[in-house]
């Protein structure tokens, strides 16, 4: 009903959630890890991972903006905006640009960059993601990082590596491996250059976790089929 009032937020997920389904819904008579596979790629799809410049005038779609594949180094700090799941830079911080443009241009007075980390939600975890950003960090690169949802997580994974790069023995042992060999990497990169994170701000963060960062989809999924059922659909 066009006449129906639109919600932010988790309001758009049964809908974004129809959308995406539509597109894989031959899997469903499959393997539910199948489906929540292609459900993970539609959505991820959606983004390009890497860091951008934004620009203190508009805020658009980063998919066709250049990537920054080395932040220019820089006394001053740089400020990096990290969305949640299911979403982009754009979405979540677009407002800001049209509501509050003063606010907006003395972020870009005081920081030496205002950078977007866009990144995949549901096919990579926080640690992945932090990676992404830390590989184009300039030698001594100071962060500032503004954080929504999930974005807060991957905030967290930076922020710990970087208070204490070197784990101890056996500590990284409850990892599955990829994430235990990013965070390897991770720490090395924070040494190597060092990387500092002097200011975070978390909006709405599950700061002790989500089944959706730790790849399991499918418990969701499966839910979700069920109620499509119970609905008729």
């Amino acid at each position: 009903d066009p006449a129906t009032p639109t919600h932010g937020g988790l309001g758009q997920l049964p809908l974004l959630f129809v959308k995406v389904v539509k597109n894989v819904a031959r899997l469903f008579a499959g393997d539910g890890s199948d489906t929540a596979a292609a459900i993970a790629r539609a959505v991820d799809e959606k983004v390009t991972e890497g860091v951008y410049r934004l620009d203190a005038r508009t805020l658009g779609s980063l998919q066709k903006a250049p990537l920054v594949t080395a932040v220019p180094a820089s006394d001053k700090p740089h400020l990096v905006l990290v969305h949640g799941t299911f979403v982009d830079t754009e979405s979540t911080f677009g407002k800001l640009w049209q509501k509050q443009p003063g606010q907006v241009r003395r972020l870009f007075d005081r920081y030496a960059s205002v950078l977007a980390l866009d990144h995949a939600t549901l096919g990579r975890s926080p640690t992945h993601n932090a990676l992404t950003l830390a590989r184009s960090l300039p030698q001594g690169a100071r962060l500032h990082l503004l954080t929504h949802s999930r974005g807060g997580l991957v905030a967290e994974v930076l922020v710990r590596v970087a208070a204490r790069p070197r784990s101890e023995p056996g500590e990284l042992d409850a990892f599955v491996p990829d994430d235990r060999a990013g965070l390897e990497e991770l720490a090395r990169l924070v040494v190597d250059r060092d990387l500092a994170v002097t200011r975070v701000v978390r909006v709405a963060c599950p700061a002790r976790g989500t089944l959706l960062a730790s790849g399991r989809l499918d418990a969701y999924l499966s839910v979700f089929r069920w109620t499509l059922q119970l609905a008729g659909l």
